[in-house]
């Protein structure tokens, strides 16, 4: 299963897969990734409570320049992650942007739209029922991380192996109707 995360710069993108993949997070800034160059790609082994899956995690660089080469990557089936900083304001994070590029890709997509720097106790508010309204086939939803604490990390990874089994769900449903 392809896990696709999308945002701009320095919203913690890296981060965050280094905090689901349970890689240690630096406290010094000097410790922090450099920004990605392109795309990484790393596999990961989600377990959870209820499941263990294999992922494939494509960490997309934020600069703008990458933004058009980013549509070759985008796929049906991918779960995506679009990694917001809530200091950020919603329409510089150009989450409509991506959201609109994905729903060409696939009008039924599973977004999770990630709230990162949970631990900065800024607002993490955003108008999910207003992207939901402006794109009706996506399946949205949000969650707040901290990739510095792990708060909400343990609910990431639940939310993405859940993701995993619906499309497997959905992939037997289609295998036996054929």
């Amino acid at each position: 299963m392809v896990i696709s995360v999308h945002s701009d710069g320095g919203a913690g993108k890296t981060c965050l897969l280094n905090a689901l993949r349970g890689q240690p997070f630096g406290s010094a800034l000097a410790t922090l990734p450099a920004p990605t160059d392109g795309v990484n790609v790393v596999e990961w082994d989600c377990v959870s409570a209820d499941h263990n899956v294999r992922f494939n995690c494509y960490d997309f660089a934020g600069q703008e320049v990458y933004y058009t080469t980013h549509q070759l990557f985008l796929s049906a089936g991918a779960v995506y992650l679009l990694v917001w900083h809530p200091r950020t304001n919603v329409s510089d994070a150009r989450l409509q942007f991506w959201l609109q590029s994905i729903v060409v890709r696939d009008r039924s997509a599973r977004v999770i739209v990630v709230s990162s720097h949970s631990d900065e106790n800024v607002s993490s508010k955003m108008p999910l029922t207003e992207l939901q309204m402006h794109f009706p086939t996506l399946r949205l939803q949000q969650l707040a991380v901290s990739s510095l604490t792990g708060d909400g990390i343990s609910d990431m990874r639940s939310a993405l192996a859940a993701c995993a089994v619906q499309a497997a769900v959905v992939m037997l449903i289609r295998l036996k109707a054929l």
